[in-house]
């Protein structure tokens, strides 16, 4: 029986063999990256990234390091009379920097309208407008922004936003623990600073509910504890931080039972940046499982974290 043999020319021979090469060539390149990425990330959350994310984090070690913008802030970044830099965001900013094992590249900016701008200005109709979608100016050359923005439905529209922790106001005060609806504050007085954004908090509680709250205005020079402490004011308003902190120095206040202007902050990243979100979410995560970021909260706001999450309405 006569058996065909089918002839394969040299030259298709030779483009076999050059694809498979090319193909092992890519495979074993691939396989440099993420080594690369291991043997600089910290060793104990190695083991938490996936092989894309790795070579995420070698693109940006490639790149020259983590591009982060902040604002200038006593929370948040700021620096202090030696020069060093501190604040919550960027101390965390810099923990995940280190656990990646790439440099941290701060850019500061002044203007927190910068940070949604499209093309230098920004459009409050993006607030509403669904069908506007644009790539906001600052993060098309970096790659988070390190502050604590309110999560929103038109910024989420625009970027990838992570979720951290739940901020905003709370009222405090003596006797304020069985209140079950607002009307319940009207004749209640407040101690409160004279034109700030806190009383404009205030005259919405009283034209929503129709009730009437009258004001102690607070000296700049005296805590605002101070005023229910010694009975001049019913109860305050103040961020969320500052109220548990007060909550928790002296017994007698309670923080008021029903929310307020309760909001949950986060970073923004690129809309299409779904990797380094997830690289930045698993640090976050493991900043709270060694204690970290419990210590840096503590630092900055001499609150403890965890008295702050369970005391939040």
């Amino acid at each position: 029986m006569l058996v065909k043999v089918r002839k394969i020319s040299l030259i298709a021979l030779f483009m076999m063999l050059l694809i498979s090469f090319s193909s092992c060539r890519k495979a074993h390149f691939e396989s440099q990256i993420i080594k690369q990425a291991e043997s600089a990330i910290g060793n104990d959350v190695a083991a938490k990234f996936s092989a894309e994310e790795k070579a995420r984090i070698q693109q940006l070690r490639d790149a020259g390091g983590l591009k982060a913008v902040a604002m200038v802030s006593k929370d948040n970044y700021f620096e202090k009379e030696d020069g060093e830099i501190a604040g919550l965001d960027y101390l965390l900013a810099e923990y995940c920097a280190e656990k990646m094992g790439v440099p941290l590249i701060i850019n500061v900016q002044d203007d927190f309208s910068r940070f949604f701008s499209n093309n230098g200005s920004f459009n409050p109709a993006v607030i509403n407008d669904e069908n506007i979608i644009y790539v906001p100016d600052l993060i098309k050359t970096n790659d988070v922004y390190i502050l604590p923005i309110t999560v929103t439905k038109w910024r989420e529209r625009i970027v990838n936003m992570l979720s951290m922790y739940p901020a905003g106001v709370a009222l405090y005060g003596k006797g304020l623990e069985d209140i079950k609806d607002y009307s319940q504050l009207n004749g209640r007085s407040v101690a409160v600073m004279k034109g700030v954004y806190l009383e404009t908090l205030i005259d919405e509680l009283e034209e929503e509910y129709t009730i009437e709250i009258p004001r102690v205005y607070i000296k700049s020079s005296e805590p605002p504890a101070a005023y229910l402490m010694d009975g001049r004011a019913d109860f305050t308003i103040e961020g969320y931080h500052l109220a548990v902190k007060a909550v928790t120095d002296f017994t007698e206040l309670t923080l008021f039972p029903l929310p307020v202007n309760r909001v949950i902050v986060g970073w923004v990243f690129k809309k299409d940046d779904d990797l380094l979100e997830s690289i930045i979410a698993k640090l976050y995560d493991q900043s709270l499982e060694d204690g970290y970021f419990q210590r840096i909260f503590y630092e900055t706001f001499n609150v403890d974290f965890d008295k702050y999450i369970d005391n939040i309405h």
